[in-house]
């Protein structure tokens, strides 16, 4: 019996140890207090297990992107702890994401807001371009009405030279 249980004993430490806690002894080969040790034994499998599936089940989701879910059975001790570290660590990941979103709109805004003033600035370019292309026509034309002014200033001053010298 004694070298029964050391076996189903050792068989479940392997088990833990390789990360297998969904393995569990077989009570059913004892009678008595030996079959009580081994259930204890399995109780203890258990409480090591349900925590680490439930955190195993919420990070699997969250991996997901599902940022809702949390741990929610009824803990104690080291488990309430994991318990209370994972559901804290997928929070603050939920609310960095918010904030990272909730910035991402703001510069979407700042950018629309800065296209629209970009394009305002590109029409008052375009319309002053305009005024100086028209600017500079009037110029033109002004300056070919003075030469014109002053060559026929030009021609006065020789007619009236000639005028003169008839006289």
């Amino acid at each position: 019996t004694l070298r029964g249980m050391t076996s189903q004993a050792q068989q479940l430490v392997r088990h833990a140890n390789a990360g297998e806690l969904e393995q569990r002894g077989d009570a059913s080969q004892f009678k008595g207090c030996y079959a009580d040790l081994i259930d204890g034994m399995n109780a203890t499998m258990d409480a090591f297990a349900n925590p680490t599936s439930d955190a195993v089940n919420v990070l699997m989701k969250v991996a997901d992107g599902d940022l809702r879910t949390r741990m929610r059975s009824d803990y104690r001790g080291a488990f309430a702890q994991l318990a209370t570290s994972v559901n804290a660590a997928v929070k603050n990941l939920d609310d960095i994401i918010s904030d990272v979103s909730h910035m991402g709109s703001e510069v979407s805004g700042i950018a629309v807001q800065a296209l629209n003033e970009s394009q305002s600035v590109a029409q008052s370019s375009n319309e002053q371009a305009s005024t100086i292309e028209e600017t500079a026509a009037s110029l033109t034309e002004i300056s070919s009405m003075v030469r014109q002014t002053a060559d026929n200033a030009h021609q006065a001053q020789v007619l009236s030279q000639a005028a003169q010298a008839s006289i």
